[in-house]
């Protein structure tokens, strides 16, 4: 079943926090973060992939065990982007906003009930968030696969938007949760989480590889993508994806990481 692909690009603003002014840290070869995370969840056929990304990277961060509102999350990012009544999606800076503006709800006080997207949360669910007291957050645009690693040797798991095209919705990509380079039609923008990578090492390295290495200092190798599109699709029919450090260069839109 087609997606919403609703994500923005984020405009460029020099106020932004680098992540490059955090303390560098020893680059390690391989990261996996899934256990941290909770299940994968599926956001149906609403724009919302933003929210289900950023809830799941607080999840990780805080290690709760309640399932937050995402429909908490998606409307107060509209709100900062004056769409409330649309189902547009966002961007991913003013994402990190809404949720370091107004924290998570439990979402057995807001339902994932995609026919209530355009509906203001009760006061029950912002009074809950501001229980939410660790959510003093700070979010700083990452750019590019080094830092990506560097953050996940750090313990950040990035949160990214890409492109999609269509050769991401073939059965071949969902059955096996192997990201193909773009192919087809561009489809819109998608926001995923980077939960994972593994370094390839330098000596068993192809030709091509090789000259990346060595001329380019380019690093080889891959990541591990949480998705929000449920479980039964990607690596093991676990909702998660994979990609090459080189497809992912070729989709990127944005990059960041979120500190508590």
């Amino acid at each position: 079943m087609p997606h919403q692909y609703t994500l923005k690009k984020d405009p460029e603003d020099l106020r932004d926090f680098k992540f490059s002014a955090l303390a560098p840290v020893t680059i390690l070869h391989d990261t996996d973060y899934t256990a941290k995370f909770p299940p994968v969840w599926d956001q149906g056929q609403l724009g919302s992939c933003q929210s289900h990304a950023i809830d799941a990277i607080d999840a990780y961060i805080k290690g709760y065990a309640f399932t937050p509102s995402h429909l908490f999350e998606y409307y107060n990012v509209r709100v900062l982007e004056n769409t409330v009544n649309q189902d547009a999606g966002g961007n991913l800076r003013d994402t990190c906003a809404a949720l370091a503006k107004n924290g998570v709800c439990d979402a057995t006080i807001w339902p994932y009930d995609i026919s209530k997207f355009a509906i203001k949360p009760p006061q029950a669910a912002y009074n809950n968030a501001n229980f939410d007291n660790d959510r003093i957050y700070t979010y700083y645009r990452v750019s590019g696969i080094d830092q990506i690693r560097q953050a996940l040797s750090a313990g950040h798991t990035p949160l990214i938007g890409i492109r999609i095209y269509e050769n991401f919705e073939s059965q071949t990509t969902l059955s096996t949760g192997i990201i193909p380079a773009p192919r087809g039609a561009l489809l819109g923008g998608h926001a995923l989480v980077i939960v994972g990578h593994h370094d390839e090492p330098a000596s068993g390295c192809k030709a091509k590889e090789f000259i990346q290495h060595v001329f380019f200092k380019k690093s080889t190798g891959n990541v591990k993508i949480r998705n929000s599109w449920g479980t039964g699709i990607g690596l093991s029919s676990s909702g998660y994806f994979q990609a090459t450090y080189e497809v992912l260069e070729q989709l990127l839109m944005d990059i960041w990481v979120i500190v508590s």
